[in-house]
């Protein structure tokens, strides 16, 4: 049988060293996926698991980018129909569908726009816009990010106002939640 001292300095011995030892593993230095696209100014982030790369939204461009974890990228999708000073604010893969969600926001407060947008991520193409208004409030909606269940629904949050949007597939756009509502 072990002394009590025995005891007790193994057990600190083990917590010391799997305290060091994780403050190591924690400790390194992040990865970083250096690329250049003049001027792209990144705004939205989502990662596709298919292809395994990162696709990514702009301040300034009509554009979605695909980077892959070297930094090699490609212009997954553009389209000028959009508004020229369209901002791609969020960004997400439903992955049931294969369809690449995109929320867009116009910055201008002479043409106010929010709408979620749909793209095919295998053939690249446009599959529906569904505009997102808000008449019930006198502070002009900002529509931000946007997420999807299971289902295909997509929500888009307000950044402006205490509502999410939800959009049924085909395009059919409510207020679903409001923060008021769930007290």
């Amino acid at each position: 049988m072990s002394s009590p001292f025995t005891l007790s300095s193994s057990l600190l011995f083990f917590i010391a060293f799997t305290l060091l030892s994780m403050g190591h593993t924690a400790a390194r230095r992040p990865h970083i996926i250096t690329f250049k696209s003049p001027n792209l100014y990144l705004e939205g982030l989502t990662y596709d698991l298919v292809s395994q790369d990162f696709i990514v939204g702009s301040l300034y461009h009509r554009s979605i980018l695909s980077v892959s974890d070297v930094g090699v990228v490609e212009t997954l999708i553009y389209d000028p129909q959009l508004p020229e000073n369209v901002t791609i604010l969020g960004l997400e893969i439903d992955f049931v569908n294969r369809h690449l969600l995109v929320v867009l926001h116009v910055m201008d407060h002479l043409q106010p726009f929010n709408a979620l947008a749909s793209y095919n991520l295998f053939s690249r193409s446009w599959i529906f816009l569904a505009p997102l208004f808000d008449d019930s409030s006198a502070v002009r909606p900002i529509a931000n990010d946007v997420t999807v269940d299971f289902k295909g629904n997509a929500y888009v949050t307000n950044a402006a106002g205490n509502f999410i949007w939800k959009q049924r597939v085909p395009p059919r756009s409510t207020i679903e939640y409001e923060k008021n509502a769930q007290s």
